[in-house]
């Protein structure tokens, strides 16, 4: 029986490409940290109970923190396609879920399969009203601070009307994280001028223009991303997660490229790593994906992003936004 808490979140620790006793150790570096000032349910497999008992062990003043494992029957595998994984029912990622849909969580954190996730919280949970698909959208650093972009993967293609709703989203989640009250909003294409694109871009791009007016500031090609000349940027989930997955490799390509000669401040800043939280937008629930590879340090920085955004309320604050 899960017990009552006023704020309680749930960590999946399953179906990511670094052991789950790795995840565990993040959320206790974080609870040691100072985020004991919620409560946490651990959502792991059977077998792991001897391994995760003697984490737990090691860690002083965890008797006055509200932390519990439930400990299911199995787990969704980075193998598995979306309709395997919806039949894996004792699942941890799935009765993540089923706890989040019934309240008895408030938001779950996973480094699991990203296609199963966005599938299994599709199915789980409800959506906002207003909102016909859900946007995984990601922080990414610019030369300014950081910039939203959504969506990066959940919807391979969306309709004009939907990328604007997913700049609301965008601009929902950025007064969370930002004291700004008013963002900059892009459309990513494959030029600035406003002809650019399919039909669908044009459209968009006059649809955007109408709402945001001077606040939009037309199409943005996905190398000025980074120049931070906007706050939120948006488009579909096939050219988001490939210009997400490009950034990705450039990083890795300079790395391997320069090694010891490029500067630890810019390591800092370049690294996908430090924002490795994939918000799901329009959920009426929050669900946040955090990169599967995704190392010891980075996953305690996306366990504290998560909680932000949780204490923040931040599925709220967008149904307040697109309503």
């Amino acid at each position: 029986m899960i017990k009552a808490f006023t704020h309680r979140v749930g960590i999946d620790l399953m179906g990511g490409d670094r052991s789950p006793v790795l995840v565990f150790r993040a959320l206790l570096e974080v609870v040691q940290a100072g985020g004991g000032d919620v409560s946490y349910l651990a959502i792991a497999q059977e077998g792991l109970q001897d391994r995760l008992e003697l984490e737990k062990k090691r860690v002083s003043l965890l008797e006055k923190v509200d932390l519990d494992i439930l400990y299911v029957k199995d787990a969704v595998s980075m193998e598995d396609t979306p309709l395997s994984a919806s039949r894996k029912k004792a699942s941890s990622m799935s009765v993540g879920l089923d706890l989040l849909a019934r309240g008895e969580i408030s938001a779950l954190f996973s480094t699991g399969n990203t296609g199963a996730l966005i599938t299994l919280s599709r199915l789980k949970v409800p959506l906002h009203p207003t909102v016909s698909r859900p946007a995984l959208t990601v922080r990414v650093p610019t030369l300014t601070g950081s910039a939203i972009v959504l969506d990066v993967g959940a919807n391979v293609a969306v309709k004009p009307e939907e990328l604007v709703n997913f700049a609301r989203m965008g601009e929902a989640y950025r007064k969370c994280i930002c004291s700004e009250k008013r963002s900059k909003i892009a459309l990513l294409n494959i030029g600035s001028e406003e002809r650019k694109g399919t039909e669908s871009h044009r459209i968009a791009f006059k649809m955007l223009q109408e709402v945001y007016q001077q606040d939009f500031l037309g199409n943005i090609e996905g190398g000025d991303v980074f120049a931070g000349k906007a706050d939120v940027i948006v488009t579909d989930g096939f050219t988001g997660n490939i210009f997400l997955k490009t950034a990705e490799g450039v990083f890795e390509f300079l790395l391997q490229l320069l090694g010891s000669h490029l500067e630890d401040d810019l390591k800092g800043k370049l690294n996908y790593s430090i924002y490795p939280g994939s918000v799901l937008c329009g959920l009426s629930k929050l669900v946040v994906k955090c990169h599967g590879k995704a190392n010891e340090e980075s996953l305690i920085r996306g366990i504290f992003g998560f909680l932000q955004l949780s204490k923040a309320h931040l599925c709220d604050k967008i149904l307040r936004e697109l309503s």
